[in-house]
């Protein structure tokens, strides 16, 4: 074994700070399994004898409206964007019982959960792939990420697999992953889809598009003096990609046959009136 191999199996001082040589050895070495075991034992307990709450009710309420031939923001009123419309819609294909509705639907959360773990389980080794790391400081570092997220997590109890709020922190998580990748174009779209599953998305949005400007400039090497038009210059395709992925996603809700001014003006009420009421929350 030569001496890089030797430097890349060696801890990092901040996480030898934290726990000893052996810890982080046995942590690295069996983290699959224990990353595994802790999800599975966290996520069984908080998914077993799950019962319908308000949330879901709603949410079976409105999908069987739909699937009933109802024409929603018209026939009845929806206080969500199409896309969570469609989230409502998928487990009620599949069951018309309230009780079976609410574990399927806490079953696609529980696959958007793995979908997180797995962001964070690569964005150490991505997103620092030119840092001075060691390879088994970045494999302590995403196993102690993953492990904090369940255990975090887990203080929500079963409201994390009743609410769709999980899936729009996949969406924040993979968006944030995107952005520090400098992805600009798949940050777009994926805020489109985003503000279409939920429009909290939008107080991200001049976050985003800022951190991506000031970024630029700097990976260019010129001084970020902010001027107008280089702003514009920056901003301008990437409100073309947004609006144009916001279009494909919205246009085919307001296509019916039914009055597109009515139709217009329900959602626009009803998802202002949402996200007025989820501003304290976030």
């Amino acid at each position: 074994m030569n001496e890089h191999q030797i430097e890349e199996l060696q801890p990092s001082p901040a996480t030898h700070a934290l726990l000893s040589d052996s810890a982080v050895r046995f942590l690295v070495a069996y983290r699959v399994w224990i990353v595994a075991v802790v999800w599975l034992a966290v996520r069984g307990y908080t998914v077993w004898a799950l019962t319908p709450n308000y949330s879901i009710e709603s949410y079976f309420k409105l999908a069987s409206d739909w699937l009933d031939g109802y024409l929603p923001y018209a026939d009845f009123i929806v206080e969500y964007p199409p896309g969570a419309l469609m989230l409502f819609s998928l487990p009620r294909i599949f069951t018309e019982a309230p009780v079976l509705y609410g574990y399927f639907f806490a079953g696609i959360m529980l696959v958007v959960d793995l979908g997180i773990l797995l962001v964070f389980w690569r964005a150490p080794a991505r997103t620092r792939a030119g840092a001075a790391q060691t390879e088994m400081a970045r494999s302590c570092e995403s196993t102690v990420l993953c492990l904090t997220y369940i255990l975090f997590t887990a203080v929500f109890g079963r409201l994390l697999f009743q609410n769709y709020d999980l899936l729009v922190g996949l969406i924040l998580v993979i968006l944030i992953y995107f952005a520090l990748r400098k992805k600009n174009p798949l940050v777009d779209i994926l805020l489109a889809i985003g503000i279409w599953l939920n429009l909290i998305v939008l107080i991200w949005l001049p976050l985003l598009w800022w951190y991506g400007f000031i970024s630029r400039e700097q990976s260019n090497g010129v001084p970020s003096d902010l001027h107008i038009r280089g702003l514009l210059r920056n901003l301008l395709p990437r409100a073309a990609v947004l609006i144009g992925s916001l279009a494909v996603l919205y246009l085919p809700f307001f296509s019916c046959p039914a009055s597109r001014w009515d139709i217009s003006c329900n959602f626009i009420w009803s998802a202002a009136s949402s996200l007025t009421a989820r501003l304290p929350a976030f």
